[in-house]
């Protein structure tokens, strides 16, 4: 593998700054190092931060200042910042011809990153705080930028205590008004006194009711109907079963006729009776009659019976 030969640190080159977060959290010192990376190269690619979710998280408000893309770690049990940096750092190499490489993090896994891309023909620096950088960073890198730690912020005064409160004058106890006694109930086996009954009800009694009651049952005399009236009630029930069938009922039970084509009134007779329109006995010719505007009566021909057209 042929490495390039490497630009001089002053001209514009291809820059990656790479920052482990997990080491190289402040704000403060994140921005400065961006900053002097980019007064050296002008513009600065690649800005990637790698680190746990929410080291990242907290850490958004100056990611979002620099333009730093953020990369989590794996969900495994072993830590994979220095492992994604690392992989990174290889490809941004080959892929996009990066040739200034600046490491924020000072741990010393990866001194072995800085002389591999130092052999390829790379210039890396180490951005790192004093007493996180490993001894000898200054052979493995070609410019060693160290911070102060951060200053712990001092803890906040102790609030003054609150002045007691002024003693409350006591007041008298209220009065508890006492519960009012239910008559208790007598004892089982005693008899209860007998009830004086009331005038009113005394005065508008009834009279005792008789063990007995003579009650009679007369029979009324009723005159039978002859055969005359009972055909012509008959004949009565039949026409009104008749008068109360309207076109709408019969187009329900014979939706055929809808196809205004002739059919033969014994079976539209038939299929009035079997949903219960027509009686037995009763004759469906008054249907039709008494609507000529809207059924057709065609006389038979041959062995065939009347027929009937439904006009709509």
């Amino acid at each position: 593998m042929t490495a390039a030969a490497a630009a001089p640190v002053g001209s514009a080159q291809p820059a990656a700054l790479l920052i482990d977060a997990d080491n190289f959290g402040d704000p403060a010192h994140i921005l400065d190092a961006y900053n002097r990376l980019r007064q050296q190269v002008g513009s600065v690619q690649v800005c990637r931060a790698y680190g746990a979710a929410a080291r990242l998280q907290a850490l958004s408000a100056v990611w979002q200042k620099i333009g730093a893309r953020t990369f989590p770690n794996l969900a495994l049990e072993k830590n994979t910042t220095d492992a994604a940096l690392i992989a990174d750092a290889v490809a941004l190499h080959f892929q996009q011809g990066i040739r200034l490489w600046a490491i924020a993090s000072g741990d010393a896994d990866f001194a072995p990153l800085a002389v591999r891309l130092r052999e390829w023909g790379g210039t890396v620096w180490c951005f790192t705080v004093d007493g996180i950088v490993f001894a000898g960073a200054a052979a493995y890198y070609a410019k060693v930028v160290r911070f102060a730690p951060s200053k712990p912020s001092a803890p906040k005064a102790p609030a003054a205590p609150a002045a007691p409160a002024a003693p409350c004058a006591k007041r008298p106890p209220a009065a508890v008004a006492k519960p009012a006694q239910v008559p208790s109930k007598p004892p089982a086996g005693v008899p209860k006194p007998p009830v004086a009954p009331s005038p009113a009800l005394a005065a508008n009694a009834l009279p005792p009711i008789p063990a007995e009651l003579p009650i009679t049952f007369r029979r009324q005399h009723t005159v039978p109907l002859q055969r005359p009236e009972i055909h012509a009630l008959r004949m009565a029930l039949r026409d009104l079963s008749v008068d109360r069938i309207c076109v709408a009922d019969v187009l329900r039970a014979v939706p055929e006729l809808l196809q205004r084509k002739p059919l033969l009134l014994s079976g539209v007779y038939s299929r009035l009776r079997e949903t219960g329109l027509l009686l037995p006995s009763a004759s469906g010719l008054p249907i039709f009659q008494r609507h000529p505007a809207v059924f057709h009566l065609r006389p038979g021909q041959g062995a065939t019976g009347l027929s009937v057209v439904y006009r709509g």
